[in-house]
């Protein structure tokens, strides 16, 4: 009786890990890109961005999202430094490895926000 009931216990425990196995397909993931983008203001102001959160709707190898961007936005003003750190936010499209985005940056000397567009590369598919 004590031999059936441990196969029992031990069956019911397989047959229990059988299900967790199973892997269930995400609708939306969630992930850090490793990409590299350059974006402009067209006014002199330019921004480097690698890679940063966001949030993405995939389809193949394509996909739309809403990203942050840490970045360093590069000017040559008086008296301020050439590379100095800040963060945006806007829209990316990435076709395969090559990435588009339209986002906009808050200049806290200016105090206001300034839009910029952009093209970057996209390392991992």
């Amino acid at each position: 009786m004590k031999k059936t009931s441990v196969f029992i216990i031990m069956g019911i425990m397989v047959y229990i890990e059988s299900f967790a196995q199973e892997k269930l397909r995400p609708t939306m993931n969630w992930n850090i890109a490793g990409q590299v983008l350059i974006l402009t203001d067209f006014r002199g102001i330019g921004y480097l961005n690698i890679g940063g959160p966001n949030i993405r709707f995939i389809k193949n190898k394509n996909y739309v999202g809403l990203s942050f961007l840490p970045s360093f936005r590069l000017a040559n003003e008086v008296n301020k430094s050439f590379f100095t750190p800040t963060t945006g936010f806007g829209l990316e499209l990435g076709i395969k490895h090559i990435v588009f985005t339209s986002a906009f940056f808050y200049n806290s000397s200016a105090i206001k926000w300034k839009s910029a567009s952009g093209i970057g590369y996209r390392f991992k598919i």
